[in-house]
């Protein structure tokens, strides 16, 4: 038999909470786009929008069980680890940092996948203990995965830092030395790729997997 989802109406606290999350999630990108620029709006901001409205219409009155949302969430975040280790040995960080002509270094690049890998384990606690706070973080970053189909776009975006040189170059970026930043500008190297192309179905492959289930969960009022 299935567990039983109850449609009832939002409470006052869950108002609160879908205000508190709208406010940090709105300051957040802006703080973004003002640090770094387009990226960050591209990525995160304008994906955010839709997984916001996502959470607020599928999970926030009811909070799905874990035999629900929490293997396809863990099978995402597997794929995005191996997805994040093409993107590290491609030098994927200092790419973006030669397209748009911000600081993103190797080392910080690690550090913070490191620290957001981490935080996926603790959100997928949250999952399981059904935590309406939870159920957004996993829901932007299922929802983020299908961005990055902006990879496939990234080769013909001509970078802001010598983009007629074809080989790695190494600079002070705004004071932060960037080192061994390459160039996948298609016109100039003519080879197409960019770092995470290979297994960005990875990650997709699951996230679509994860929207279906909340979704079918959602439609029939029960979990199968």
């Amino acid at each position: 038999m299935g567990a039983e989802i109850q449609n009832r109406p939002i409470s006052g606290e869950q108002k609160k909470m879908a205000v508190l999350v709208f406010l940090i999630f709105v300051s957040a990108i802006t703080f973004a786009y003002i640090k770094i620029g387009l990226a960050p709006l591209l990525i995160i901001g304008v994906p955010g929008v839709f997984a916001y409205w996502f959470w607020f219409a599928k999970y926030l009155k009811n909070p799905l069980p874990s035999s629900v949302v929490l293997v396809p969430f863990l099978l995402t975040v597997a794929g995005f680890n191996f997805h994040v280790i093409e993107e590290y040995m491609g030098n994927y960080s200092q790419a973006v940092s030669r397209i748009f002509d911000f600081a993103w270094t190797e080392d910080s690049f690690f550090i913070v996948m490191m620290i957001l890998t981490g935080a996926l384990f603790l959100v997928s606690i949250g999952l399981y203990y059904q935590k309406a706070i939870a159920g957004f973080i996993a829901i932007l970053f299922v929802v983020t995965r299908f961005a990055e189909v902006l990879l496939f776009i990234f080769p013909f975006i001509k970078p802001q830092i010598q983009p007629e040189t074809a080989g790695l170059i190494s600079q002070h970026i705004s004071g932060i030395f960037v080192a061994d930043m390459p160039n996948y500008y298609y016109p100039v190297t003519a080879h197409y790729y960019f770092p995470g192309m290979f297994t960005w179905l990875l990650t997709l492959a699951p996230a679509l997997y994860f929207i279906f289930k909340v979704q079918n969960a959602n439609r029939h009022k029960e979990i199968i």
